[in-house]
């Protein structure tokens, strides 16, 4: 029984946007050291949390010159580290939960 999307992707704006490709975009610029993307499908809402030495504006206007418009983050948050599992991955929900806190 097929019960729903284990990959990246989401539906936004009426099209398929891959949360992968936002993150990999992110790690490229100078500066960002690690990248993860979350959607909040409750509010409607992309995320984008980035590592390194760079600053939300300065991520924001350089994806806005990479990524198509409904791509674009509704939030860029700079983090010291990412929240990550025992293997080492992100732990996306921790992230998720951690960037709507006091929204």
């Amino acid at each position: 029984i097929f019960c729903g999307r284990r990959d990246m992707q989401i539906k936004r704006m009426g099209q398929a946007v891959d949360l992968s490709a936002i993150e990999q975009e992110a790690a490229t610029l100078p500066g960002v050291t690690r990248a993860a993307c979350v959607y909040d499908t409750a509010h409607m809402r992309l995320y984008l949390a980035v590592c390194g030495a760079i600053t939300e504006r300065e991520v924001t206007i350089a994806l806005r010159e990479r990524l198509p418009r409904l791509a674009y983050p509704d939030r860029v948050v700079c983090l010291d580290t990412l929240p990550s599992c025992e293997n080492g991955k992100v732990a996306r929900a921790a992230l998720l939960q951690q960037l709507t806190e006091g929204e």
